[in-house]
């Protein structure tokens, strides 16, 4: 699946929105395969507001007084960087949906449990410090 990647750490953000997608699925498979290009398995209509340089600009505004060294401070900021890449990728109004926390949880469960996405999600945070 082709993405606009936003830094060597953009292959976490493909694991994020294949993990999304499918929990959208098994919540609401109505409603998940109404918004889905099923030739592309992406989202369709105007979810993306703008390119991967909006989304990285949003980011490193979140991230900027985060010390990447500081684990507490990394698990701080997970959710609210999860949230970001989420609502870029489906849009804003995904935020009312039933769907959004739980998807933003599991994701960041998932990152507890599998150190190659933490790994992933750091190398994101050192590519977009200054």
């Amino acid at each position: 699946m082709p993405t606009d990647r936003i830094n060597p750490g953009a292959s976490l953000l493909e694991a994020m929105r294949a993990m999304a997608l499918d929990k959208a699925r098994k919540r609401d498979p109505s409603s998940a395969a109404a918004s889905i290009d099923p030739a592309k398995n992406e989202p369709t209509g105007p979810s993306r507001t703008g390119g991967a340089t909006e989304l990285r600009q949003r980011l490193r505004t979140l991230l900027a007084p985060v010390d990447p060294d500081d684990d507490e401070a990394i698990n701080r900021i997970r959710e609210p960087a999860l949230r970001e890449v989420i609502l870029w990728e489906f849009g804003d109004d995904f935020r009312q949906s039933a769907n959004f926390h739980p998807m933003v949880t599991s994701i960041s469960q998932a990152m507890d449990i599998d150190e190659r996405f933490r790994a992933q999600f750091m190398a994101m945070i050192r590519s977009l410090k200054p």
